[in-house]
């Protein structure tokens, strides 16, 4: 009787332990992942369908700068900013948050951030860009601008620049320009447009999708996305100017050392 005692008390031992394997500590649940600039990834809403936010509208129709996505005009905006100064100008103790982006001898401009519930947001305060919450659940920063607004700026970034993200409590992230990209819109005002590739010799139609996927989806960079101004249609294309992150920073860089006097961010 005492062994058939000891070898139920062994059987019953070893089903605990077995069991156990199986069982899930409701303290232990694995965490939620974090993107690089500290947003809960799974709580970032996307959208169901990926669109391509429409950056201008009717009333500002002719007002945007490039008249034709293969001759815009070279934008020369008055500029002559400090990146020390301008970096000072847009911290806010949120090592977190993005709130600057500095082009040397380009642009300086804050970034604003898009409502939690609305990823089509877009500021129409002047010299302001804002971040595609979208974009951030791929690890991308996304940077919108309407073509009459700030994104008029974009069209005088030039490959192989040097693009400087700066955070709340200014630290500073290097990235450099590798691709300009340019669509036409075959629906102007649409987020869901289906689009053709302005450097496609064949003129193949792909999806607004698609295209959100070739931009926003492959990883740590920025991207620039303003509209395209042509034949009068202030929605007639998109363009997106894109930097990829550099391993070291540089040494050093052109950038205009006159003290801003203008706008103060």
């Amino acid at each position: 009787m005492r062994s058939k005692l000891l070898i139920l008390i062994t059987v019953m031992t070893l089903l605990a332990a077995f069991l156990s394997i199986f069982h899930t500590d409701a303290y232990a649940r694995p965490q939620k992942p974090i993107s690089p600039t500290g947003i809960n990834l799974e709580a970032t809403p996307v959208p169901t369908v990926l669109a391509i936010p429409v950056l201008t509208d009717d009333s500002t129709a002719g007002t945007a700068g490039a008249s034709t996505y293969e001759d815009a005009q070279e934008f020369q905006p008055e500029y002559g900013i400090d990146l020390d100064f301008f970096t000072q100008s847009v911290v806010n103790g949120n090592s977190s948050q993005v709130v600057g982006v500095y082009v040397p001898d380009t642009l300086a401009l804050p970034i604003h951030q898009q409502p939690l519930d609305n990823t089509n947001f877009v500021s129409t305060e002047p010299d302001v860009v804002t971040q595609f919450r979208a974009a951030e659940r791929f690890h991308t920063i996304g940077l919108l601008a309407h073509n009459y607004l700030a994104g008029e700026q974009f069209y005088n970034m030039r490959h192989e620049q040097i693009v400087i993200l700066i955070f709340g409590d200014g630290t500073q992230r290097y990235y450099q320009v590798q691709d300009i990209q340019k669509y036409q819109a075959l629906s102007p005002t649409s987020p869901q447009s289906d689009f053709i590739d302005l450097s496609d010799p064949l003129s193949r139609r792909i999806t607004a999708g698609d295209v959100f996927n070739r931009v926003y989806t492959q990883g740590d960079r920025v991207v620039f996305q303003t509209c395209i101004l042509n034949n009068g249609d202030p929605s007639w294309g998109r363009m997106f100017v894109i930097a990829s992150p550099l391993d070291t920073q540089p040494t050093s860089f052109l950038a205009p050392r006159e003290l801003f006097t203008g706008r103060v961010f």
